[in-house]
């Protein structure tokens, strides 16, 4: 992975098992798996445009907002490793989302002991 003098953006999925990483000097994100082992390696990397400088992973962990050194903003959808690049007509830097998950039901049953 190459990496220019500035420091990388990462953005974690919401499972906390995969970072991706902004690679400024070489235009793409690189992604980081198995966050949750003794020994994460390097995955995938995917081509964006113009300097990635700041990401931002989707609450569903299926896409991330990618923003870049010029007017452009990247949305990457990691399952099909596509990229839609679209233009905003100004630099954006450090794009957040939103949390919108649903509430988990969480209960614990406690059973008495017969007798």
């Amino acid at each position: 992975m190459q990496v220019s003098n500035l420091l990388p953006e990462i953005g974690i999925t919401p499972d906390g098992t995969t970072a991706w990483i902004t690679n400024t000097a070489s235009n793409t994100i690189s992604s980081v798996v198995g966050l949750n082992t003794p020994t994460p390696t390097f995955g995938s990397s995917i081509v964006v445009v113009n300097g990635p400088n700041g990401i931002a992973i989707t609450s569903d962990g299926k896409q991330a907002f990618v923003s870049n050194a010029t007017s452009v903003k990247s949305v990457v959808t990691f399952a099909t490793a596509t990229v839609v690049n679209i233009p905003t007509g100004s630099v954006l830097t450090d794009p957040a989302i939103s949390p919108d998950q649903a509430p988990v039901a969480y209960f614990t049953l406690l059973v008495a002991p017969a007798g």
